[in-house]
């Protein structure tokens, strides 16, 4: 095939999947030849145009598209024809646009390239009438040739699990293994997304190297979270060195998503929104995936379609049910069928006609090929595809199972079988055999204990650096395993939630609030602009955006009662502690408020809460729940150093539905709901420096001061209590870094009282499975009596 494929002075079109191995063929050979390798893509665009980043933004910008809505438009910019629909007046529209800004790309070399040259396209098992119209169109007489369609038969496998289809594949992969047959030459197809995650743990089960994309996008991974956080209030190099200071480098995967990133934002480096830049930072990073490791000798994963598969590969196309094989299009697109019909383009119906054909002429040109489907997963049911009836393909069901294949498989089984047999006696017909066949008797003796990790690794992992914040110490001292999991291995993947965006989304308006020339309205569209919210929570950002401009008169209305004349909003905070390596504790104060005078700084902290604010402080003497004291901390320690605290708050900025009451409107309530809570200093000359109306508050809840001082139920410290408080805080950082260096993350969930605060709220419960011995008893401390 070769031979009839290649000649000199040509241009070799065929699928990129093909194209890595054709060029490996012809390089082997001990002619020269002079070709162009391209994609019928690629050689499409080249004789039409296509578009770049340049034109995504333009949309963007323009018109306030989504980001995929404008790749929508620029994909079918090539249909633009004037008063065919409106949708196609549209394209044309958009596509004039962009050729009056110099946003479309026409390849002015394509002619060159194509003159006396022989074209041949091969590889393909269908091509569009759109891309034959415009071959033609161009006057290219290209050479296409078929595939041969072969004749083999085949047979199809049933079963009633996915995990017993999988099983089957493996041990028949086994069998060729053994039988001589290179893993390179094992081939797998159609893993579809409901296969992956038991196909990489059955695989790695059974001792197999597989090479399969990792399904998770860069965008859920830490580092993309932790960027794109950081570069909403710092410049691109700022963030980077940030990253890179705080993430090892050294580790490929880590190197991988910082290196993507940065290709990223250097493509659109003409973007000076920062608001537009990170939306397009959000998006395109959601479509890309972690780095595969690819490696040598490994089953590999092939399409079924627009492929050459030699006779010496063995293929397991997988997932032979209804609606995967073949793919069923609908009329949905963008371009209806009726568009499409005038536009001489394949209707739905042909083209699930085209893919109905290429998949059964790929099926019976594979000569080792073995079909299998299931009938459910653990979550759905599934139907055996209509191509066994119309290929009359003979089902083998009922097929025995060996056992012979993973020890450590089989002990899986054996006590997934036990379970059912003592939770709910079902006897599996296989029960007996695993068991007269088991190696240990280790059901139900599993050992929870974490054995530690080496002390010296784990350092050296570190890259001369630990960087700790509230919230990981707060992990940390909660459960020192739950720390480990979540921030040293790092195993769990963020989204963002819409309540998590609408907290975003108010911190960060609400540190612009106060500065000169603020403009609520564009300040909001800009923050918002970044998201892509669905129609429901685009109805609700509505009504929170009017519930944002409350809040902001209302704190408007807080600070006519204080005298602080100086504000830092969203303030990042590090202090360097001592050690063999860099130790960095950091912070962000929402808000601080302060007054410089007679040598002195006195200093207010607010906390803004979207959520359920937490004002126990009880907890901070075991280092938990200290957000507010951290924020001390970082104000007397990394910022003024000569500082008198007037008081530390939380405010909350989202309430639930509130209860009338007959002696207040409904504004009032609500101004009611947005005071402060907290502590405040017992002194009331310095309380009134804040708080004008301290004898009677309107900015702090339940402050209130009479003739015998301050009431019984208002939150006031001492001076002294206040700086032990800090101290307290300080201890506990320190403590911290300590015991982390010292690699100790032993599972010890914290009970205070009758409540286990450290299993709260904890994702990592079928990791650990904490036992009742695990768990540390602390003594419940009430009105922060150990100050």
């Amino acid at each position: 095939m070769l031979n009839e494929l290649i000649e000199n002075n040509m241009i070799l079109v065929l699928p990129n999947n093909m194209k890595e191995n054709v060029i490996k063929e012809v390089s082997s050979l001990d002619k020269i030849y002079n070709i162009k390798f391209m994609s019928l893509k690629e050689l499409i665009d080249s004789l039409t145009f296509t578009y770049d980043e340049r034109s995504i933004y333009y949309l963007i910008k323009k018109y306030d598209m989504n980001y995929d809505v404008a790749n929508i438009y620029l994909n079918n910019l090539k249909y633009a024809v004037n008063n065919l629909s409106d949708k196609t007046n549209k394209l044309t529209k958009i596509k004039n646009e962009l050729i009056e800004n110099n946003l479309l790309i026409y390849d002015k070399n394509i002619d060159k390239l194509i003159d006396n040259k022989k074209i041949k396209i091969y590889g393909y098992d269908y091509i569009s009438k759109f891309d034959l119209d415009i071959l033609k169109k161009k006057g290219i007489n290209a050479q296409i040739i078929n595939k041969n369609v072969l004749d083999f038969n085949h047979e199809v496998y049933e079963f009633e699990d996915i995990k017993d289809e999988i099983y089957f594949i493996l041990s028949k992969i086994i069998d060729l293994l053994n039988n001589g047959v290179d893993i390179n030459n094992i081939k797998l197809c159609n893993v579809t997304s409901e296969y992956e995650n038991d196909i990489k743990r059955m695989f790695k089960m059974f001792n197999i190297n597989l090479n399969i994309k990792d399904n998770k996008s860069i965008k859920s991974s830490l580092i993309a979270k932790d960027l794109i956080d950081i570069l909403e209030n710092n410049n691109i190099d700022e963030t980077l060195d940030f990253i890179t200071n705080k993430y090892d480098m050294t580790i490929l995967s880590n190197k991988y998503i910082v290196d993507e990133i940065i290709k990223i934002l250097n493509k659109y480096t003409f973007v000076k929104e920062k608001n537009i830049l990170i939306y397009i930072l959000k998006n395109e990073l959601s479509k890309k995936h972690l780095k595969e490791i690819k490696r040598k000798n490994a089953v590999n994963i092939i399409d079924l379609k627009d492929n050459i598969i030699s006779e010496n590969d063995y293929v397991f196309l997988i997932g032979f049910n209804m609606g995967n094989i073949p793919k069923i299009y609908k009329d949905e697109d963008y371009l209806s069928d009726i568009e499409k019909e005038k536009l001489n383009i394949e209707k739905s119906y042909e083209k699930n006609s085209l893919e109905k054909n290429a998949i059964i002429n790929s099926i019976k040109s594979i000569k080792n090929l073995f079909i299998t489907y299931k009938l459910k997963t653990n979550f759905d049911s599934y139907m055996p595809s209509l191509l066994i009836s119309d290929m009359n393909l003979n089902v083998i069901k009922d097929i025995e199972k060996k056992y012979n294949y993973s020890k450590k498989y089989n002990e899986l089984l054996l006590s997934e079988k036990l379970d059912n047999l003592i939770k709910f006696g079902e006897n599996d017909k296989d029960l007996g055999i695993l068991y007269s066949n088991r190696l240990n008797d280790n059901y139900l003796k599993y050992d929870n204990k974490f054995k530690g990790i080496n002390k010296e690794k784990f350092n050296d992992s570190l890259n001369g650096k630990l960087l700790l914040s509230y919230s990981s110490i707060d992990n940390y001292n909660r459960c020192a395993f739950r720390y480990y999991l979540n921030n040293i291995l790092k195993i769990t993947e963020f989204e963002e939630t819409f309540a998590q965006s609408i907290g975003t989304i108010f911190h960060d308006v609400l540190s612009k609030a106060f500065k000169e020339n603020f403009d609520f309205d564009l300040e909001f569209e800009n923050v918002t602009k970044a998201y892509d919210f669905s129609n429901k929570e685009e109805f609700f950002m509505k009504k929170l955006k009017e519930e944002l401009r409350f809040i902001i008169d209302t704190i408007n209305k807080q600070n006519n009662f204080n005298s602080l004349d100086k504000s830092l909003y969203e303030n990042k905070v590090y202090i360097n502690k001592e050690g063999n390596i860099k130790l960095t504790f950091m912070g962000i104060i929402d808000k601080l408020l302060y007054k410089e005078e007679n040598n002195k700084t006195y200093l207010v902290i607010i906390d803004y809460k979207t959520g359920f604010p937490h004002t126990n402080l009880n907890n901070t003497i075991y280092g938990i729940d200290m957000q507010l004291p951290v924020y001390l901390y970082l104000a007397k320690e990394g910022l003024f150093k000569n500082a008198e605290v007037i008081g530390f708050y939380l405010q909350k900025i989202l309430n639930n539905e509130i209860v009338r009451d007959p002696k207040k409107t409904y504004e009032q309530q609500k101004e009611e709901n947005l005071k402060l809570l907290g502590y405040t200093i017992d002194e009331p000359e310095l309380a009134s420096k804040f708080d004008f109306s301290y004898t009677d508050s309107e900015v702090v809840k339940s402050l209130k001061f009479g003739q015998n001082g301050f009431y019984a139920y208002s939150k006031v410290l001492s001076k002294e209590k206040i700086n032990k408080l800090i101290e307290i805080v300080k201890d506990n950082i320190d403590n911290a870094f300590d015991n982390i260096l010292d690699a100790k993350f032993d599972i010890n969930p914290k009970r205070v009282g009758k409540d286990n605060i450290g299993c709260s709220f904890c994702k990592y419960s079928d990791i650990c499975f904490m036992k009742e011995e695990d768990v540390v008893l602390l003594d419940e401390h009430n009105n922060l009596d150990f100050l």
